[in-house]
């Protein structure tokens, strides 16, 4: 077993995408009792950077390491929020194009009521 951990380190450091990379690292955590943790962080740390992004955090969350750029990441509830506002914002604006008739689809027939 132990023959092929370099083999392991050595796919680890020159591919980032989770597919192949999470199972390694669940594979090494196992290896040895204990010292197979030890390598599987020491080879996160020295090639975090290297992931994708979802690639880092998931391994992360498996090793129990922290993610340092998850801080500048937006969050999913925070994106869920800014997509709200951005709706929000994208519907007053197209109902303002549509209200004074400056939108391009006479979609104004439909919203302003006709005068007798």
């Amino acid at each position: 077993e132990a023959a092929i951990v370099p083999a392991v380190q050595d796919m680890l450091s020159t591919q980032g995408r989770m597919k192949y990379t999470r199972p390694l690292y669940r594979d090494l955590m196992k290896f040895q009792s204990g010292k197979g943790k030890a390598l599987a962080v020491k080879a996160f740390l020295q090639n975090r950077k290297f992931y994708h992004p979802i690639c880092r955090k998931m391994v992360s969350l498996d090793l129990g390491v922290a993610n340092e750029e998850a801080g500048g990441l937006v969050t999913w509830t925070n994106g869920l929020a800014a997509t709200a506002v951005v709706s929000g914002l994208y519907f007053a604006w197209a109902y303002w194009q549509v209200r004074n008739n400056r939108c391009p689809i006479p979609f104004h027939n439909l919203m302003v009521a006709k005068k007798k």
